[in-house]
């Protein structure tokens, strides 16, 4: 995961060093939780120290890094600035978008079998209120995981609710495939890329999900408490949020006029984020775990561990 050197012949710096990991501690679970950059590290010392002190805090200051976060987050994802919003977990992400797919009865929602429980309840709690059917998906004899997802869509599926890694043993889904065969039924597709974002190159162009999520604590390496929602635009204009924050209504970066109540929110899918967007603590320190991702990119990150594997 080393930086390639801009010198021929120089050895690139050790990825290794930007992290907080003792000398004779060997971490391979990224999986679970990533270790520490020390710049994020740096980052979240500095937000306590600079909250310490909130009568520095200023108006642009409740939106500037939630924004550059969530932009950040589009960048990484080639998806456009406005369509990305933060979110405190998976399961709030996939109960916004359970909230706004619509399901009837005689329907059906093709899960993973053992699917993450945050990519599950939500889904169960839809198709028991609509009388629909889950479908819990596994491969038979030599077909893929991603054969076994395809094969259980068809013309009363609603929606197709995957992870791009499953969680269980690292299988990868081929969200393209599984994607394009969503569309052709009309189902929603929805995904979470916790397992494999940031470790993995992702171009939402190539799979058109409706809704993407992640968490921003395993390969994105960032701090636990603060992930990721890709909402499409075709429901920006009528969804539901979760919540009605007072951060995401039209006009709220005028606190003079925040009782002036409005019907309207902020553009794009800003609905569908979280309260509390601000973050002061935790967007910082995300902020420089994305931006270390850049600087490295998720396709040379794959390629390392590809090779180190």
């Amino acid at each position: 995961m080393a930086r390639e050197s801009a010198a021929a012949g120089t050895p690139p710096p050790s990825a290794r060093d930007a992290f907080d990991v003792p000398d004779g501690v060997v971490y391979l679970n990224c999986a679970s939780i990533a270790p520490r950059l020390k710049r994020v590290t740096a980052a979240g010392h500095a937000a306590v120290d600079r909250m310490a002190a909130p009568w520095n805090i200023h108006t642009p200051d409740w939106f500037r890094d939630a924004r550059a976060l969530a932009s950040a987050f589009a960048r990484l994802i080639a998806a456009p600035a406005q369509c990305a919003v933060l979110v405190p977990s998976v399961s709030y992400g996939i109960a916004a978008a359970a909230r706004n797919i619509p399901l009837q009865a005689g329907e059906n929602i093709v899960v993973i079998e053992q699917e993450y429980p945050s990519n599950y309840y939500s889904w169960r709690r839809l198709a028991d209120a609509n009388e629909a059917e889950i479908r819990s998906v596994r491969p038979a004899g030599n077909a893929s995981l991603t054969d076994a997802i395809v094969t259980a869509i068809d013309r009363r599926t609603a929606v197709v609710a995957v992870a791009h890694c499953r969680w269980t043993d690292g299988c990868l889904v081929d969200l393209p495939r599984v994607g394009e065969a969503a569309r052709r039924h009309g189902a929603a597709l929805v995904v979470d890329a916790s397992q494999s974002l940031g470790a993995c190159p992702l171009n939402v162009g190539d799979f058109q999900p409706d809704f993407l999520v992640s968490v921003g604590y395993k390969w994105l390496l960032g701090p636990y408490g603060l992930g990721y929602l890709y909402v499409a635009e075709r429901w920006h204009a009528q969804g539901e949020p979760l919540e009605e924050s007072w951060l995401h209504r039209a006009g709220s970066d005028n606190f003079a006029s925040l009782v002036d109540y409005t019907p309207d929110y902020q553009p794009g899918a800003a609905r569908f984020g979280q309260g509390e967007s601000a973050q002061f603590y935790l967007v910082p320190m995300a902020l420089e775990a994305l931006s270390q991702i850049a600087e490295w990119t998720p396709q040379h990150i794959h390629r390392q561990l590809r090779w180190s594997g």
